[in-house]
């Protein structure tokens, strides 16, 4: 038999051009195929393969001249993958503008085009990964589109449908509703099962198919009318019920905000990064009962920020802390020693701690930093490639203090409290915090609280507006100067941690049982569950 002589490399590229094809033939038939062609053409460049990519979309945008909306799903595409490959130079905002403007006058293709202006304006490469978050610098101009969308704002203030739920059953007194991450949840379970007979937890993540995965077809579903068709699963899971709290303002709160029957009251927890996220502003925050923030200038971002009702209550309850666990002593040397829980990205700026360590030891070369938690790099589930250039200058940064010893890179632990033991200063160097944990363990160990004014957060009243004013400082310089006169001290050092500890036990203290408590009890009586 004679050899193959068919060249694979030939054949793929025979077989990536008809895939071609018939996407370019498909985008001909409507909006199913103009959406295929979006999906493949981001898949395509999300794997290297930018030029097939562009190709793709060209050769749609030639087939498809007179459709004024199928162009800008393209348009929009084309600003997605810039944005996926951390490039946040293009025209995003003329992109999102233009595609909510060419929704309007779109029955068929409204709905993706809102929900492609959401993926260009809200991208993890513009709101999360850059040093800069347009949202919070400018809120009225970055949201003036939306506000001014007569399609979006029709959706989100569609007369709602009383309606009993589908199923007669007995169900669960309070469900706890996730998307996987319940990492701060611990408080709030105890206090559901203090307070409920029984408690039920559901992890939207199982669930892909009975409601959509990600934010683009929720906010497409949202927009066309479409969230009817979650009921039945969300009355299985959630209907018959009395509370559902929805943790994290994300998929978890927007689903039974709008799909929830009558009856079971529902609170939503937000935290910090779900403000930055297209999905938070599509909940239905006319059937949220209460808004749980973690702190006050939380409160203050999310009225700035998200379309909220004038009345709906916003009620600070800061992430439950066990205080006892952060009572071990402290090492010889800990006055000499700075500690950073967390830093894997590039919000959390640890560049910024390199920074303090650098002015502090210009006079006290005793001077160490310590950095708890998983390294940084490049790329990750923490961030994106627009983060990348800042990962790769820090890391590069690194390595003479790691290896002079002035640093030391703690990586994961599951013993954050043992770890601090050699903490007698903790610092928050981040961009953009809500609480910070990890900063408020850090004091509750009695280490000395230094904490820069997150400059993301700065416009809603900045870490200052709910921890000391001592506490926090503008720059590197700042900090330094705080630490350099507690530290040159070991009686002046003691004090101060004395006093930081007593303050982060009064932070904490809006997160005890009886803060909770009050939150639950305000919806104490049954709820109406008669039978459909």
């Amino acid at each position: 038999m004679a050899a193959s002589t068919t060249d694979p490399a030939a054949s793929a590229g025979r077989g990536q051009q008809s895939d071609l094809e018939q996407l370019v033939a498909g985008a001909g038939q409507g909006p199913p195929g103009v959406a295929a062609v979006v999906r493949a053409a981001r898949r395509a460049a999300g794997r290297g393969d930018a030029q097939w990519a562009a190709d793709l979309l060209a050769r749609t945008a030639v087939q498809l001249p007179s459709d004024a909306a199928a162009q800008w799903r393209i348009t929009a595409a084309r600003e997605l993958i810039r944005l996926d490959r951390g490039d946040t130079g293009g025209a995003w905002f003329d992109v999102t503008t233009g595609a909510l403007s060419a929704a309007e006058s779109d029955d068929a293709l409204g709905p993706d085009l809102v929900a492609d202006a959401g993926d260009v304006a809200f991208h993890r490469s513009l709101q999360f990964d850059s040093p800069d978050n347009p949202l919070a610098a400018d809120p009225t101009g970055f949201l003036e589109p939306w506000r001014s969308s007569t399609l979006v704002q029709r959706a989100l203030n569609r007369p709602r449908q009383p309606r009993q739920p589908a199923y007669d059953f007995a169900g669960y007194d309070a469900v706890l509703v996730s998307q996987g991450n319940v990492n701060f949840a611990g408080g709030v379970r105890s206090a559901l099962n203090r307070h409920f007979g029984s408690v039920s937890e559901v992890d939207l993540a199982r669930f892909p198919d009975e409601f959509p995965p990600d934010s683009h077809g929720l906010i497409a579903d949202v927009i066309a009318d479409r969230c009817a068709q979650w009921q039945p699963a969300t009355d299985l899971l959630m209907g018959r019920t009395r509370l559902v709290w929805a943790e994290w303002a994300q998929r978890q709160a927007l689903v039974p905000s709008h799909a929830l029957p009558d009856g079971p009251r529902l609170i939503v927890r937000l935290h910090a990064y779900e403000i930055f996220t297209a999905m938070a502003q599509f909940i239905d925050w006319r059937r949220v009962d209460e808004l749980v923030v973690v702190s006050s200038m939380m409160a203050d971002a999310a009225r700035a920020l998200l379309p909220l009702p004038s009345a709906l209550p916003v009620t600070v309850i800061g992430n439950h802390i066990d205080p006892t666990r952060f009572t071990q002593q402290k090492e010889p040397d800990a006055r000499f020693t700075l500690a950073l829980v967390g830093h894997n990205s590039a919000v959390k700026d640890p560049d910024f701690a390199l920074d303090v360590l650098d002015e502090l030891r210009a006079t006290e070369p005793r001077a160490r930093l310590r950095l708890v938690g998983s390294l940084i790099t490049p790329t990750g589930k923490a961030q994106g490639l627009a983060a990348a250039g800042y990962t790769e200058a820090f890391l590069r940064r690194l390595e003479p203090y790691v290896a002079d010893g002035s640093v030391e890179v703690v990586g994961e632990t599951d013993d954050v409290p043992g770890e601090l033991r050699s903490a007698g200063f903790i610092l928050s160097t981040s961009r953009r915090e809500s609480f910070h944990q990890g900063l408020i363990e850090g004091a509750l160990s009695g280490a000395v609280a230094a904490v820069r004014d997150w400059p993301i957060m700065a416009p809603f009243g900045g870490p200052a507006s709910f921890l000391p004013d001592r506490w926090v400082g503008q720059t590197p310089a700042d900090l330094a100067a705080r630490i350099r006169r507690v530290m040159a001290d070991q009686a002046v050092w003691a004090e101060e941690r004395r006093r930081c500890r007593a303050e982060a036990e009064g932070i904490i203290g809006a997160a005890d049982s009886e803060a909770l408590d009050r939150l639950l009890n305000a919806g104490s009586g049954p709820a109406a569950l008669d039978p459909a």
